[in-house]
């Protein structure tokens, strides 16, 4: 009995250790997958007239990159301008679909990441424990290619921004390509996730003013809420990543363009689709041994003289 006993245990010490183990191997290959997606949205720009290394989780904010616990390092929100969301397909407006929206909004953060800015931090909070910088040649950059949308928490956003913006809007760049609509809506928030009364942000395209809706209305995960010529997907942060995120979020793949034929080829196939098809050379032949041909030549025997007898 003894012996059962202790072998009994030894087995439950050996099943706790490998789940222990299993459980380090799990976390460890989530950290390092974590560390690789982190390490390719990495760049560098100039801050304060410092270089320095960031991460870009979209393309109006930033992380610094600094000692061994990059998690706790500041994290700036630029001003000036805002791009869309990119946790996944949640804007759209005009003939856009979602998916498609998200695809062209999503390049924001490639550009912001192409090459290094010169930036410098500004007083004043933004949100969620971010700090305020700015970018003013990556804002430029980003209205000017349709990436991005003029932003201000005033009634009016910066004038030289607002002309570049009517630009892209006139030439359909970037996320304008397929309608403009009067507001875009940028953030929304359920009542039944709030204590107090819940509210939505939308902005100005004219403007790139801000309005902030006070409302009690309670909206469903993965629902539409449509505001002033836009809509947004609401779904609570809880589910945007990780493995809670809402299944209303997976990103498609853009479909691939069908690659143009070869001018050279396709003149080859007209010049041989031209030639005469097999049924009309037999035909043409018909047609040329129906022709009338000179009649042959009757041979006559020649007639022989009548004789006389002498």
């Amino acid at each position: 009995m003894t012996v059962m006993t202790t072998y009994r245990h030894r087995a439950l010490q050996v099943a706790v250790w490998m789940g222990v183990l299993c459980c380090i191997s799990i976390w460890s290959w989530g950290q390092t997958e974590a560390a690789s997606t982190a390490w390719k949205k990495q760049s560098k720009l100039i801050l304060d007239g410092k270089r320095v290394t960031v991460y870009w989780p979209d393309g109006d904010t930033f992380r610094l990159l600094r000692g061994p616990n990059q998690r706790r390092s500041p994290a700036a929100r630029l001003v000036g301008y805002n791009t869309l969301e990119n946790y996944g397909p949640v804007h759209k407006w005009g003939t856009w679909t979602a998916q498609e929206l998200f695809h062209v909004g999503n390049q924001a953060s490639k550009v912001a990441r192409s090459k290094a800015w010169h930036c410098f931090t500004k007083p004043g909070s933004g949100g969620y424990g971010r700090i305020l910088a700015s970018c003013p040649k990556l804002a430029e950059t980003l209205i000017a290619k349709g990436l991005a949308h003029v932003f201000s928490m005033g009634a009016s956003g910066d004038p030289k921004l607002l002309k570049i913006q009517k630009i892209a809007i006139q030439r359909k760049r970037g996320i304008w390509a397929k309608g403009v609509p009067p507001y875009i809506v940028t953030s929304i928030h359920s009542a039944s996730a709030y204590r107090r009364r819940a509210y939505n942000r939308v902005l100005s395209t004219s403007t790139g003013g801000s309005l902030m809706y006070r409302h009690g209305d309670s909206y469903n995960t993965c629902g539409w809420v449509c505001l002033r010529g836009s809509c947004m997907l609401y779904v609570p942060h809880r589910q945007r990543y990780g493995a809670n995120k809402a299944s209303c979020l997976i990103v498609k793949s853009p479909k691939a363009k069908p690659k143009a034929r070869p001018a050279a080829r396709v003149k080859a196939k007209s010049a041989k689709s031209s030639k005469a098809h097999p049924a009309a050379r037999v035909k043409a032949k018909s047609v040329k041994s129906s022709k009338a041909r000179p009649a042959p030549r009757l041979r006559t025997k020649p007639t022989s003289r009548p004789t006389t007898k002498p």
